[in-house]
């Protein structure tokens, strides 16, 4: 089903996770691009003292295309770590279930956090994107964030976060490095329990 093992997906989150093409979705083109995708997912329904560190991890689950299709995910798996004292969220992003024969893939992303101005900027450490946007809610308890990311290779995701008790469900619309729209989905990241968490991301 999948189109070409350069296309995988975020499923990020986000962080990013990874863009994942389906070849009966016509996802080709400028949308065959090793991206994370995670996109860098944001997290906001955490309720835990603001002023302390803390960690949080999200599974994918559900993708719905834009034309109403669904597909199972479950290969993407972020690690939040929110450091308050420092300003900052550290996530990381593992592609457990990658295109045949393209291996695992992670990704490590810095978010750095404006509190006055309710701004976040975004970048994965290897290079692969950088990004920023806008926080919205009590912070460090964001319910929703709004993010725009530029991968390495021109490719633009324009990506929209929703939290909830149960996880998060991020909207991303993908454009092409001319500018035109090549893909619109939206994921559903199940919230791991404290040790769910630990057994996927053993320290």
């Amino acid at each position: 089903m999948i189109a070409d093992r350069r296309c995988f997906a975020t499923s990020q989150l986000f962080a990013l996770n990874c863009i994942i093409c389906f070849a009966d979705f016509g996802c080709t083109g400028a949308a065959q691009r090793t991206a994370p995708n995670g996109l860098v997912l944001q997290s906001g329904e955490i309720t835990a003292a603001a002023d302390r560190e803390r960690v949080v991890c999200f599974a994918g689950n559900d993708i719905v295309f834009s034309d109403g299709r669904r597909k199972k995910s479950g290969g993407t798996l972020i690690q939040r770590r929110y450091l308050p004292a420092q300003a900052q969220i550290h996530d990381l992003v593992v592609d457990t279930d990658p295109a045949p024969g393209a291996g695992r893939r992670t990704f490590r992303v810095a978010i750095d956090i404006d509190l006055e101005n309710g701004r976040f900027v975004a970048e994965e450490v290897g290079g692969n994107f950088k990004g920023q946007g806008a926080l919205i809610g009590p912070p460090w308890s964001w319910t929703r964030w709004r993010g725009s990311y530029r991968l390495k290779d021109g490719t633009r995701i324009e990506t929209e976060e929703r939290y909830d008790a149960g996880g998060v469900v991020v909207k991303n619309v993908l454009f092409g490095p001319d500018g035109k729209q090549t893909l619109s989905y939206a994921e559903r990241f199940r919230r791991l329990s404290d040790r769910e968490c630990a057994q996927r991301f053993p320290e």
